[in-house]
């Protein structure tokens, strides 16, 4: 967020989280979503992953510890890129560093 990236976040128990609403399930947001990032456990990954890609998203990022080898298959058929079991954070690090 304080590198100008819009966050909308999906979480049924909570009304607003980083200042931002949020929404009970990523069906619910009604704009064109670029990336989802996923903090979920792997074993409910697969379900959310699905809904990621009927909404067309175009990328998919699953957090250290998340995996799920048929979500990447799904998603990688669909045409959306993907990503699992990295932090997305640590890699952005990475390539500030580098520039």
């Amino acid at each position: 967020k304080k590198r100008g990236y819009r966050i909308i976040p999906v979480n049924p128990n909570y009304e607003e989280i980083i200042g931002e609403k949020t929404y009970k399930d990523i069906n619910d947001i009604d704009e064109k979503i670029d990336i989802v990032v996923f903090f979920v456990n792997s074993n409910r990954v697969l379900e959310e992953i699905k809904k990621a890609i009927n909404k067309k998203v175009d990328y998919l990022w699953l957090q250290e510890g998340v995996v799920s080898e048929e979500g990447k298959e799904l998603a990688e058929s669909a045409g959306i890129s993907f990503m699992m079991d990295r932090c997305i954070y640590k890699e952005l690090k990475k390539i500030e560093k580098e520039n």
